[in-house]
């Protein structure tokens, strides 16, 4: 029976794991960059979900990532002229879990930081962000 041959292990022609694939490499990454992304491994010619994270690969992971951000990754910056806004007072106040975590790393923290605060200050209803957050923001 067609439907239940699954010869191609759930990769389809309109997979949600295809479509990026040949974006990513319609754009320049290479075939094993897309599989770092992917978190693929290859066992007999199929593709599985069980390729390792290794913090050496993360420009190559970061690459794909950007690449298949159709019109270019996000990326949130405070307007020049806001001075209530400091790195002291996004780590006090938005990301005080992520910065006690990660202590010495200020630029996660920035960059967390001011993506968060920019959704808690926003109005999409299609986004969920708990009120003590929003509170502790706002």
């Amino acid at each position: 029976d067609e439907l239940n041959d699954d010869e191609n292990r759930g990769v389809g022609p309109h997979s949600g794991r295809k479509y990026p694939a040949e974006y990513a490499t319609n754009f320049g990454c290479n075939y094993n960059e897309v599989e770092i992304r992917g978190r693929w491994k290859e066992q007999k010619g199929g593709r599985l979900v069980f390729h390792p994270i290794d913090i050496h690969q993360l420009y190559e992971d970061a690459k794909v990532a950007g690449t298949i951000c159709i019109g270019g990754p996000v990326k949130y910056v405070v307007k020049d002229g806001i001075t209530e806004i400091t790195n002291e007072w996004l780590f006090e106040h938005v990301v005080p879990s992520i910065r006690r975590r990660f202590w010495n790393d200020s630029r996660l923290c920035i960059v967390m930081g001011v993506a968060l605060l920019y959704i808690c200050m926003g109005d999409n209803e299609d986004v969920f962000v708990p009120t003590e957050l929003k509170d502790r923001v706002r």
